[in-house]
């Protein structure tokens, strides 16, 4: 790295040029790959993602334009928080079973003690996930939005008649 070197020498100079040949030196690091990655598995949007490194949004978009393993660690983390969210989604839509600790106090001869019993609880399909998911996955047949078009007489264009009523209008 440039930094081992002696400030000032030629050597530095040279390197710093070959890195950065104009400009300003570059804030980005290696190691905010795998900070970019955990940060987007966290759900961060790149406007976030740009505020936690302490840099623009559109250096942000230059970073993932420069550096391919950093650009490839932001997709790696969205998609892998993504497809959690989805699976989630879909086993709520579905209704599923998981392990539950319940814990109970059971009074004995030293004062009592506490027992635990692992159970499996199983959850109902929820309606509102299944909804979401199929408005998601098949806007076409599920959509919410209904489109209606206004037309005239036999799908010709809207006809419109303005008529005026008042002083000096025939009324008869």
């Amino acid at each position: 790295m440039v930094m081992a070197q002696r400030r000032g020498s030629k050597t530095t100079q040279a390197a710093a040029e070959k890195a950065n040949p104009v400009g300003r030196p570059t804030d980005y690091r290696p190691e905010y790959n795998d900070l970019a990655r955990r940060y987007a598995l966290l759900s961060a949007t790149d406007e976030q993602i740009a505020n936690l490194f302490g840099v623009s949004q559109q250096t942000l978009n230059a970073w993932k334009n420069k550096h391919p393993k950093f650009l490839e660690a932001l997709k790696e983390g969205k998609d892998e928080a993504d497809s959690k969210v989805a699976e989630s989604l879909y086993n709520r839509a579905m209704g599923y079973k998981c392990p539950e600790t319940k814990a109970q106090w059971v009074q004995d001869d030293q004062g009592g003690r506490w027992e635990y019993a692992t159970l499996e609880k199983q959850y109902p399909p929820d309606t509102q996930a299944a909804s979401l998911w199929l408005r998601n996955r098949q806007s076409a047949k599920w959509r919410d939005k209904t489109e209606a078009a206004l037309t005239g007489v036999d799908g010709g264009p809207l006809v419109v008649e303005v008529v005026k009523f008042g002083k000096g209008t025939d009324t008869k």
